[in-house]
């Protein structure tokens, strides 16, 4: 489900018109894929399972689809002899951690086990159309009426003629300002690994 709604598109757009309802609602799926694309993961509020190869000393990992709503599951060493970990009493729950994804255990349980998916964690993340930020609001606003208004112009760089000339600034499949307001969306680890 989109985290941006055809009203609030319509709105920041000035469209008054319900003829390109149907256009837009394809518009605005087609481009939170593209944007979630580019970030790495999803931005839809749900319920994930992921699962981890973990290294020696390592007491922490990073989900890809943050913010981390609430865990439901951990459980360590799940290819050898799983174990479930007290995830309310075992893993920090400080916001700033929950919101950048991290699972971070606290000292009493030290460390994940190490191995190749030695951590399976089942949590909810994500966005709903109520709790995504501004931001990112605005980013994918930005990009379906960018698709939106310049659907007639595939694959042309430039354009002139009529006293009019337009030149769009865009990087990795996207304008310039939309790619730089999703950055703080990117999912760094997924892109590495």
């Amino acid at each position: 489900m989109a985290v941006i709604t055809r009203a609030d598109v319509k709105t920041w757009g000035r469209i008054t018109s319900d003829t390109y309802d149907d256009e837009l609602d394809l518009l605005i799926a087609s481009c939170q894929a593209k944007a979630e694309t580019f970030c790495g993961r999803k931005f839809d509020l749900a319920s994930y399972t992921e699962y981890f190869d973990t290294l020696s000393g390592q007491s922490a990992v990073w989900v890809k689809n943050f913010p981390i709503v609430s865990i439901q599951t951990i459980v360590d060493n799940q290819a050898e002899a799983p174990r479930t970990i007290n995830h309310t009493a075992a893993v920090r729950d400080e916001a700033e951690l929950l919101n950048m994804g991290c699972v971070q255990l606290w000292y009493s349980e030290s460390v994940w086990t190490t191995g190749q998916v030695a951590v399976k964690i089942i949590y909810t993340g994500g966005y709903s159309t109520s709790s995504v930020p501004a931001d990112l609001k605005k980013a994918l606003w930005d990009l379906v009426l960018f698709e939106f208004n310049n659907r007639g112009r595939i694959g042309i760089q430039q354009a002139g003629g009529d006293g009019a000339y337009a030149n769009y600034d865009e990087k990795d499949g996207l304008p310039t300002q939309v790619r730089d307001a999703l950055l703080p969306f990117v999912n760094y680890a997924r892109r590495i690994g």
